[in-house]
């Protein structure tokens, strides 16, 4: 019965009805089989509520489980940066980053399937292990520059911008919609931000 409650938890997350989605994906991981992907999936339900605290406890039951599940890296990551916690998104970032580097890890089926997220009009794909070592440091820099670390964010930045991918330009708008759905809940951090997108992201296309 787990793919039935996993799948019909995805049928209700794409319909926008988060809490049956949740509902779903947590009588999909209190059945006796435990698997990654349905943790995954609950932990992202409680990130798209806004209920960091429940999202990070279960990024980090996958991360002790199976440390070799490297979405949950990039994800818990998320989720602690609008938490406020940005030390601790750039520490499961800086991780990712290294990992994104061990072909042993990447090679397995389970870091294959594609990661996607919300870039406002648009959902992102990120397919390719190229594209999913864009995104990283692209975001990385993203958290350190909010940081006031922007010797290191620049360093994270260039080797973003080093690597030519098919979805540069869609990679760079979800990081754009990274930094609004954090302006939203810091808007003090308004100024620092602007002055991150100019320099990294280049100018908005609308």
């Amino acid at each position: 019965m787990t793919p039935v409650f996993s799948g019909l938890g995805i049928v209700y997350e794409d319909r926008e009805n988060l809490d049956k989605a949740l509902e779903m994906y947590e009588k999909a991981v209190g059945l006796p089989k435990w698997n990654e992907r349905y943790l995954n999936n609950l932990a992202s339900v409680y990130y798209r509520k806004d209920d960091y605290d429940n999202a990070i406890k279960n990024y980090e039951l996958i991360l002790t489980l199976d440390y070799e599940f490297l979405v949950s890296y990039l994800e818990i990551s998320l989720a602690y940066r609008l938490a406020g916690e940005l030390e601790m998104g750039h520490a499961y970032l800086r991780k990712l980053a290294g990992l994104l580097d061990v072909k042993d890890l990447t090679d397995k089926d389970k870091n294959k399937g594609g990661w996607f997220y919300d870039a406002g009009d648009e959902t992102v794909g990120l397919f390719s292990l190229d594209e999913k070592k864009q995104y990283t440091p692209y975001s990385l820099s993203m958290t350190l520059f909010l940081l006031g670390k922007e010797e290191d964010a620049n360093s994270a930045a260039a080797k973003a911008q080093s690597m030519n991918t098919y979805q540069e330009t869609s990679i760079k708008k979800l990081v754009r919609a990274d930094l609004q759905r954090y302006l939203e809940k810091y808007p003090k951090m308004t100024g620092h931000a602007k002055r991150y997108a100019d320099t990294y992201l280049g100018t908005q296309k609308e």
